[in-house]
């Protein structure tokens, strides 16, 4: 079976501006990455894995001697835990997670 060619149109050369498409035809600004901070009064141990209690907006780790510990994320008022993220954290000796 024989290919065909479409048929070329040199006045459909033109690339389409996608811009008014996705961007709404204006300019877009960089935004800037909102990054929240956490300062912790204990010693995180070298690899801690943190675990998220979503009803409770509510982080649990391990510190670097073994305890428990819990981190409030101190959600605004309506707000679900995904708006806290990304979590910049720092333990007590100023180690950033």
């Amino acid at each position: 079976m024989a290919r065909s060619k479409p048929p070329y149109d040199e006045k459909r050369g033109a690339i389409a501006n996608t811009d008014y498409i996705d961007d709404g035809g204006g300019t877009c600004a960089p935004t800037t990455l909102r990054l929240r901070e956490k300062q912790l009064s204990f010693t995180l141990p070298e690899h801690p894995q943190f675990h998220l209690d979503s009803k409770t907006g509510t982080l649990t780790v391990q510190d670097a001697a073994g305890n428990a510990q819990r981190i409030d994320l101190q959600l605004p008022e309506g707000e679900e835990y995904k708006s806290v993220f990304p979590l910049l954290v720092t333990d007590k000796e100023g180690i950033a997670i």
